[in-house]
């Protein structure tokens, strides 16, 4: 009995164990992330890591969350006022959809807050939803990943830089 008990149990580890490994090998974006920095591109090419000090903001966060479907993000570049108080609202956004395929992460992007809306109202790619699709190209490591607008055209640009937090 303990021996057939533990073989069920080994068995459902190993299953458990598969399936985990499996839907990170096909949604590796899929977690928690949180912007740490950004990469700066000169002529398609990375030459420089910088964190948030190199744009003057000490406090800031930025932190997104992928599941299967869905997409959330939350941040914000505290700017303070000459009484101390913050006067940055910080920025949030939903998408109820998102894909990943051979380097680009498209997002179907749906709300937000004030921010989020003044972006969406001047996007000019927006599907017949009124969704407002953000595409980027990532680079994705098991523990890091980056994003730059697809759009990007070769010259000087920015992608944001994100490490795993789960």
């Amino acid at each position: 009995m303990k021996k057939t008990f533990l073989l069920i149990l080994v068995s459902t580890a190993i299953l458990i164990s598969c399936n985990k490994q499996s839907s990170e090998k096909t949604n590796p974006i899929k977690g928690v992330w949180k912007m740490v920095g950004a990469i700066k591109y000169e002529n398609n090419k990375p030459v420089d890591t910088l964190d948030w000090n190199a744009f003057g903001v000490s406090n800031g966060f930025q932190t997104k969350i992928f599941t299967d479907n869905f997409m959330m993000f939350v941040g914000n570049n505290i700017t303070r006022d000459s009484t101390g108080l913050d006067i940055n609202y910080g920025q949030a956004g939903f998408a109820n959809k998102y894909s990943y395929s051979n380097g680009i992460l498209t997002e179907y992007n749906v709300d937000g807050t004030n921010n989020f809306q003044l972006w969406k109202k001047e996007a000019s790619n927006k599907d017949d939803e009124g969704r407002w699709i953000a595409k980027f190209k990532i680079d994705i490591g098991p523990n890091h990943y980056s994003q730059l607008f697809s759009e990007y055209d070769g010259g000087d640009a920015f992608a944001e830089y994100y490490v795993r937090l789960e």
